[in-house]
């Protein structure tokens, strides 16, 4: 049993880890719930300073070209909502002995044959709306911000689909609570991937076409 579930009796003690888990949070004293749950969220919050760094590194990029700040929360929410679905479905099954941290790559492989497809079908979505926005904007066709979008909008969404997938699996495989560390740190991540990718590629482009 966790030694920082100190209020469970002693029959929590022939518990799965995962029932324990749960009875944990449901009975422990406020100070022992936040000594569980602060210490993600303070690394969550250290994470996104960064992701706040490599927005402002961008700054000259942003001012020149506006409308990437319209699309910065846009991958991020929906490669972090991929990648809270993704941890949602492996926290569930490892409490219902669906998956287990040692049998990984399995469980991987399963919930990353979604993920793919969820994100292409996303991206496609994404790039027909960037396109287009910008092609109004400029009053001419603009094929280019919409790949840029696309393609951070992939890559933003499988890392977050694998990072919500894996990290429930480590935490399970480090004999801690998944559904309290498993979501900040994915999000956190996810972010400075995704928003990095999408301003580097956006500069990039910048440069090259002379936007």
């Amino acid at each position: 049993m966790s030694a920082s579930a100190p209020l469970l009796p002693s029959v929590a003690k022939e518990l799965p880890d995962t029932a324990r888990d749960a009875y944990a949070a449901a009975t422990e004293d406020v100070q022992t719930r936040l000594t569980r749950r602060l210490p993600p969220l303070v690394l969550t919050l250290c994470i996104e300073m960064g992701n706040a760094a490599i927005i402002m590194s961008y700054s000259g990029e942003l001012l020149r070209y506006p409308l990437l700040v319209g699309f910065i929360p846009v991958i991020s929410a929906l490669g972090g909502n991929i990648g809270l679905q993704s941890s949602s479905i492996t926290t569930r099954a490892l409490s219902h002995g669906l998956a287990s941290a040692d049998e990984a790559t399995a469980t991987i492989r399963h919930e990353m044959s979604a993920v793919v497809f969820l994100s292409a079908a996303l991206s496609a979505m994404l790039f027909a709306i960037a396109a287009t926005w910008r092609s109004i904007q400029t009053s001419e066709l603009d094929f280019g911000f919409g790949f840029v979008v696309a393609l951070s909008q992939l890559v933003s969404a499988i890392m977050g689909g694998f990072l919500g997938v894996l990290t429930p699996l480590f935490y399970r495989y480090m004999d801690m609570d998944p559904a309290s560390n498993a979501g900040p740190l994915d999000t956190a991540v996810q972010d400075v991937l995704g928003n990095s990718l999408f301003l580097a590629t956006a500069g990039w482009l910048l440069n090259v076409f002379g936007y």
